[in-house]
């Protein structure tokens, strides 16, 4: 039974990345012109690990293709510490060695602001639905596409300071975006990681609320669960009255079941393990 009802107007993860990919590929001339290299890798891995992520379960993947968007996002986090390395770098050779002072005329620096601007309210849209998926995978993208918007202000903000005659702002400004942008890198590659690893998702705690909220359940224990946010798969055992017919106890551990992916965010599938309740069952994870 699904979490949440579907909606044919809700935008899925290869749509929402498909219309940032879009977005960057538009803005791609005005970064050409002003000399910054156009990487939309990261992107294409990102929509490609989306697309092959909504296909349904199957004989040999039952659980379904998730956990493609974690990969996914490993990878990207990669991009993104890539990206940010490369700029860093720049900038510390820049401040070791000296180097020009970049040129660049106002109608460049305003159309790559006014890019930036665009490309800003794209991913702005796209964290909403990372925010409401609990998707890693498009919030990746997403700091993916602030690469580029960080390190479009940031080198344009050293170019106007350089022009003022400040000529070591270029490089500060690199640096900068360096640890901006690295920051953002390494939580990407941290949650994605800790998703993979089968780190438990939710706390137990809120089960056992929803536990309580069907009196005819004496209790419940080993609950365990996995996944990343936006795909959390729950298992659990409870306790009945040993006497309860086996119709009546099943029918408790599907409204159970339903109860817990209507009211706890992102849990996606429960199974739910139905015991007597006697003298030596334990009550505890």
């Amino acid at each position: 039974m699904s979490g949440a009802p579907s909606s044919s107007a809700k935008t899925s993860p290869a749509q929402a990345i498909g219309v940032a990919l879009l977005a960057n590929l538009a803005l791609a001339a005005g970064k050409i012109v002003y000399g910054q290299r156009v990487d939309a890798v990261g992107s294409v891995v990102a929509l490609l690990a989306a697309s092959f992520a909504a296909q349904p379960p199957d004989s040999d993947h039952p659980y379904g293709h998730r956990r493609i968007e974690l990969l996914g996002a490993l990878a990207v986090g990669v991009f993104i510490a890539a990206g940010a390395l490369q700029i860093g770098w720049s900038g510390l050779m820049a401040l070791v060695h000296g180097g020009d002072v970049p040129h660049a005329d106002a109608a460049v620096i305003v159309g790559v602001l006014l890019s930036a601007g665009v490309a800003f309210a794209v991913s702005t849209w796209e964290n909403r639905v990372a925010a409401r998926d609990g998707n890693l995978l498009i919030e990746a993208d997403v700091r993916h596409q602030r690469l580029d918007v960080i390190g479009t202000l940031g080198v344009t903000l050293g170019l106007f300071l350089s022009r003022l005659g400040l000529g070591i702002a270029d490089p500060l400004a690199a640096l900068l975006v360096l640890g901006v942008v690295g920051y953002g890198a390494l939580g990407v590659l941290t949650r994605s990681a800790v998703a993979l690893s089968d780190a438990v998702q939710i706390d137990p705690e809120k089960v056992r609320e929803e536990v309580r909220a069907i009196p005819e359940i004496r209790g419940c224990h080993k609950i365990r669960s996995r996944g990343a946010p936006g795909a959390i798969y729950v298992d659990l055992h409870i306790q009945v009255d040993p006497t309860m017919p086996i119709v009546r106890a099943h029918a408790l551990g599907h409204a159970l079941k339903a109860r817990v992916e209507q009211r706890i965010p992102g849990v996606v599938d429960v199974l739910v393990h139905v015991e007597p309740d006697e003298p030596d069952d334990s009550d505890v994870d």
